[in-house]
């Protein structure tokens, strides 16, 4: 196993990190563990190759030419901790893993791993759970401050309300296994190195969401899931530093997960006006350096620089001063505001100091600045070195005093607050020191420039948020960098992807097929697939326009409209050991594909593969209880619906029949996935090696389904939909439910065609009218290997009422 440390400028972080590396229980998880750390210097002033290595520690120091971020550190660990692996170095060192290797331990440099059993027990806790654990591809520790001991972040979650991070937990009380989360923080991560090579390496961002995007890729990719290990815990610096810089970076990069996870651009446009807010709040701080990052990092991505460092230019920012210059500052600051006042006729008087109640320092910085104070003539007894209790005040009062402060002017000569800022802070002194861990920033606001200035910052951030919500889907995702895969990589006998054919069903629909062929078309998972249009006898010219678009494109014409037999029919003239079905106005998700694919090589019991159908502009999933599962950070193998984008084993296809033709159109999916779910064994023509049944469905994996119904919200169906989908319903539910769970799901779909019709007469009467010829007429036969339960039509109808997350 390889441990890989990017570090830049931060020497003494890997010399006390290293001897925590070699007291570390390598023997206790039931196997024995080899370790070998890469440390990555990231072009520090001082190599880092020249720290002492702890006796039993195998380290090797790789150092890069300039500095690449942690995003960049990691990567290039991963690349060297690959080809060791696999073999592809001659001169590999003594000690390197071999072909057997399966994890990679990301760890930053200013983690700590503690002293005692639970320190040595922190890696032994992460390989536990991917061991035990298939399904897991990465696994996080739950990091700890190191000042007070208290764990503030146990795994971490997306908000799907508004794009923005957070720990799942704040602590590990109670909790016992491992969690599911959206992501782990890099800070000490372990991951399985063939989800690498599945999802690829981190995304090139340079600091900050890296490893969030990265988390969301690796499940995305594989299926699998992230989890939080509450038995493995590290410590590491909270997360709530004052930052310069880093500002940049998190408002460009906090769009790409929004987009990873497909949430929306109404989810895009919140987050942008967030970065706006805090320009804005930084701006009535007088600091128009840090509100320049903000919108900085929103304009850059928004101009597609999305990877790699900013320029310099554009990270400048003053930057903190320690604590023991600011006596001397003060005395200068106050000099010139009394020669101010004494040529204003004023008379002279002590300086006023205020302080806010919690200004976020330590005690001891606390007792410095009371002692540079008393340097600066101003009598710190007011300010007893402690932190007060903030007085309760409503929001209408303290906004009230800041338009006293606008009005009049700041009531202090000198105001002591935090640099982070917020309304009672704003034009509380002539001078302004902003304090923070790091040090103190010395500011002289002016009430009028400084509210003009923050109100321009803010509509620019609002133009800039419109401008990102209007962007196309998939815009802020940054490329995949693949990892590599070397000669001995590919001899350790991993299967091949399965052959795909691409069968298409076509109707008069033109626009939206060749919009589907040339998506397709594009695609790198599907570059050796064949594809098929069957086209149902269009009227537009739709066959000949598809044949002419690409040598690629077969078309299957039908003399007359057979519905979705024509997806049978293609299905039998095609050759392919999976095939995609799609609607002619369904794009499937590059991603989405390659994740599909590669679980199928890994999943022989599954028999297929279902996507997530969402309209391409507004975001809005077909299924609104599938968005319960994505919030869970879950997938499902026994998925009871089917889409407009489906992978199926041509051999369970064949199995279960394939589309019930007599249904002609609408509820096939849903059947099909219920036909799956019920098969029972192979029969003697099957491979018996081949096991039956499995639907999955990762919410993450998208097919995007142009479809006019989808934007209305299933509203402005036409009578023929009416009809055949409340009659195919109907057919559905006595095909595969049960006594009771086949009359319960009956009735709540035809009381949902009704809904739908809304006040359209004739829709109401094409639905009345599928449910008689539903009841009146026989259903058909189901295949004699499909033998449902009523299990799985019946999980069906709780997540449509909410009653199964």
């Amino acid at each position: 196993m390889t441990a890989v440390v990017p570090c830049y400028n931060r020497r003494g972080d890997v010399q006390a990190l290293l001897p925590d590396l070699a007291r570390l229980d390598l023997q206790g998880s039931g196997r024995g563990i080899e370790l070998r750390v890469i440390v990555v210097d990231n072009a520090s002033d001082e190599p880092l190759a020249t720290l002492p290595t702890p006796p039993g520690l195998a380290v090797e120091h790789v150092r890069l030419e300039r500095n690449t971020g942690g995003s960049g550190g990691f990567n290039e660990g991963l690349i060297r901790a690959l080809r060791l692996r696999d073999g592809q170095d001659e001169a590999a060192p003594a000690g390197a893993p071999g072909p057997g290797a399966e994890y990679i331990w990301l760890v930053d440099s200013d983690v700590r791993l503690g002293q005692g059993p639970s320190g040595a027990d922190v890696l032994r806790a992460l390989v536990r759970v991917l061991d035990g654990n298939a399904d897991i591809v990465a696994a996080g520790s739950a990091l700890a401050d190191p000042l007070t001991g208290r764990i503030f972040e146990v795994g971490g979650r997306v908000k799907r309300c508004n794009g923005r991070f957070g720990p799942v937990c704040r602590g590990v009380a109670g909790l016992t296994g491992p969690i599911d989360t959206d992501y782990v923080a890099a800070c000490s991560t372990l991951v399985r190195c063939s989800a690498i090579e599945a999802a690829g390496l981190m995304p090139d961002v340079f600091l900050n969401a890296d490893d969030v995007q990265w988390c969301l890729r690796l499940a995305s990719a594989t299926g699998g899931r992230i989890a939080a290990v509450p038995d493995s815990v590290v410590f590491h610096p909270p997360f709530d530093r004052f930052p310069t810089a880093a500002r940049y970076y998190t408002a460009r990069n906090a769009l790409g997960p929004i987009d990873t996870m497909g949430l929306g651009r109404t989810v895009r446009f919140q987050r942008a006006l967030t970065e706006a807010g805090r320009a804005c709040l930084q701006q009535m701080m007088a600091r128009p350096d840090l509100a320049r990052l903000h919108l900085g990092g929103l304009r850059d991505a928004l101009a597609g620089r999305l990877t790699g460092a900013a320029p310099a230019e554009t990270l400048a920012c003053e930057i903190s001063r320690p604590f023991d210059r600011l006596g001397e500052e003060l005395r200068a600051g106050l000099a010139a505001q009394r020669a101010e006042r004494l040529r204003g006729l004023g008379r002279e008087r002590a300086p006023t100091l205020w302080v806010h109640p919690n200004p976020g320092i330590s005690a001891s910085d606390r007792e410095r600045v009371r002692e540079q104070l008393a340097l600066a003539g101003i009598d710190p007894s007011g300010w007893a070195g402690g932190d007060a209790t903030r007085r309760t005040e409503s929001v209408l009062r303290r906004y009230l005093a800041l338009a006293g402060r606008l009005v009049a002017g700041p009531t202090a000569d000198v105001a002591m607050v935090p640099a982070r800022g917020r309304p009672t802070t704003w034009i509380r002194g002539r001078m302004t020191v902003q304090v923070t861990q790091a040090g103190y920033v010395i500011r002289r606001p002016r009430p009028i420039r400084t509210t003009l200035g923050a109100a321009w910052t803010g509509l620019v951030g609002v133009g800039l948020a419109v401008r990102v919500m209007l962007k196309p889907r998939g815009f802020f995702v940054p490329p995949v960098v693949r990892a590599p895969r070397g000669p001995k990589g590919d001899q350790r006998g991993a299967p091949a992807r399965p052959t795909v054919s691409v069968i298409v069903l076509s109707y008069n629909r033109w626009p939206a097929l060749r919009a589907t062929l040339e998506s397709l078309l594009r695609t790198p998972a599907l570059r050796d697939a064949e594809v098929v249009v069957v086209d149902n006898a269009s009227s537009d010219g739709s066959p000949d326009l598809a044949a002419a678009l690409s040598a690629r494109v077969t078309v299957l014409r039908q003399a007359s409209n057979v519905g979705v037999e024509a997806f049978n029919r293609g299905v039998e003239q095609s050759r392919g050991e999976v095939v995609l079905t799609l609607d002619d106005d369904a794009c499937p998700d590059p991603g989405a594909l390659d994740g599909a694919l590669d679980l199928l090589v890994r999943r022989p019991d599954l028999d297929a593969v279902t996507l997530n159908p969402r309209h391409p502009r507004t975001g809005m999933p077909e299924w609104p209880f599938a968005g319960r599962l994505a919030a869970a950070g879950r997938t499902d193998d026994r998925w009871p619906v089917m889409g407009c984008g489906n992978l199926v084993r041509r051999r369970a296809w064949r199995r279960v029949g394939g589309y019930e033709a007599g249904y002609f159109l609408y509820r096939n999916d849903t059947d099909l996935a219920l036909k799956l779910l019920a098969t029972g064994p192979p029969g003697p023509a099957e491979r018996p090696a081949a096991p039956a049944g499995g639907v999955h469905f990762n919410p993450a994996w998208v097919v995007w389904h142009d479809s006019p119904a989808a934007v209305l919200g299933g509203t402005g169906k036409s009578a023929l939909w009416h009809r055949l989908a409340t009659r195919n319903w109907v057919w559905t539910c006595r095909r595969h439910g049960g006594t009771v769970s086949g009359l319960v799901a009956g009735i709540m779909g035809w009381a949902w065609a009704h809904r739908l019709a809304g006040l359209g007469l004739r829709a109401h009467l094409a639905t009345l009218q599928g449910a008689w010829e539903g009841l009146g007429r026989p259903s058909p036969p189901l295949p004699r290997q499909v033998r449902p339960t009523g299990e799985a039509l019946g999980r069906l109808i709780r997540l449509r009422l909410g009653w199964e997350r």
